[in-house]
């Protein structure tokens, strides 16, 4: 235990000195922690090895944070003008970059003599990697100054892609028959098996997942709109964060949607007590993010 405090404390300066170093050279600070990442994994220094990013960690510990973190910012009337063209991109698009990378694979690695690597392998490849996350290019479009519709397209679409992703990817484990640690996998033959259990399974985790948020996040804008004490309010967001993840997964719901929805919710909904974070001035009716990503909340 000792030793895993030890790596977390040596991360969280090596990160703060990265962050200094990006101000002073004018980089991005996503860019420059992912540069530094992968530069610490060649270093292999013994401290370090007492962390391991298992799934169970990054699901249930750092993704609900993360999610919280950036839907909780998305104004909902702003998303749901856009919502047709997010959703087009994260649902079509997402399967069709899933469609494209697995062909694609398959065929790179036949073309190379790589005859092991099977279309399965191909379609679990490509369920894996096709939720992109545009942290830094989210971070690239603040500098820039691009417009806030193509910001919130982005952001919108980074979103919902990934409990979509992680929907393709329980449907596609189901037919290729690989264990996922949610239960046995069931035996499916024949293309019509395999198309109704991928839609059942779609609408169910897609829709379950976003019914338990908009729950989740009703009842927390409720509770957060009836106080006025922000160390509570801090607690229902984490409750709210936390909370709907593990509930939509107990039903065997998408726990990233449902995330994703209640914050959403909570986020334009709840409490007029902001949790301080880069907005556009409500007066503002050009289509420029703001020169400067400075809090406009009165916390």
């Amino acid at each position: 235990m000792q030793n895993a405090e030890t790596a977390i404390l040596i991360l969280l300066l090596i990160a703060a000195l990265v962050g200094m170093g990006a101000l002073r050279l004018k980089l991005p600070y996503t860019v420059a922690l992912v540069l530094t990442g992968v530069g610490l994994g060649f270093l292999h220094i013994p401290e370090l090895s007492a962390l391991v990013l298992t799934p169970e960690l990054l699901m249930a510990v750092f993704l609900p944070a993360l999610l919280f973190e950036a839907a909780y910012h998305v104004e909902f009337d702003k998303f749901r003008k856009l919502g047709a063209v997010v959703l087009l991109m994260a649902v079509p698009g997402v399967l069709l970059a899933v469609a494209i990378t697995a062909f694609g694979s398959y065929a790179a690695f036949h073309l190379i003599g790589v005859d092991v690597f099977t279309l399965k392998h191909g379609f679990i490849f490509a369920s894996m990697i096709a939720a992109t996350d545009p942290i830094s290019v989210l971070a690239l479009f603040k500098t820039l100054g691009v417009t806030k519709r193509l910001y919130l397209l982005v952001e919108g679409e980074s979103l919902l892609n990934d409990g979509v992703a992680v929907v393709v990817f329980m449907i596609v484990a189901a037919v290729v028959g690989v264990q996922t640690g949610h239960g046995q996998p069931p035996q499916l033959q024949g293309f019509s098996e395999i198309a109704v259990y991928g839609i059942k399974t779609f609408f169910w985790m897609a829709l379950g997942g976003s019914v338990v948020g908009g729950m989740m996040g009703a009842l927390a804008s409720v509770l957060t709109s009836n106080v006025d004490d922000k160390l509570i309010e801090t607690s229902l967001t984490v409750v709210t964060a936390y909370g709907s993840f593990l509930l939509a997964e107990s039903f065997g719901a998408s726990g990233v949607l449902s995330t994703v929805v209640a914050c959403m919710v909570l986020g334009s909904f709840g409490s007029p007590a902001c949790l301080c974070g880069p907005a556009w001035p409500s007066s503002t009716s050009g289509s420029s993010w703001p020169s400067s990503a400075t809090p406009l909340c009165s916390c």
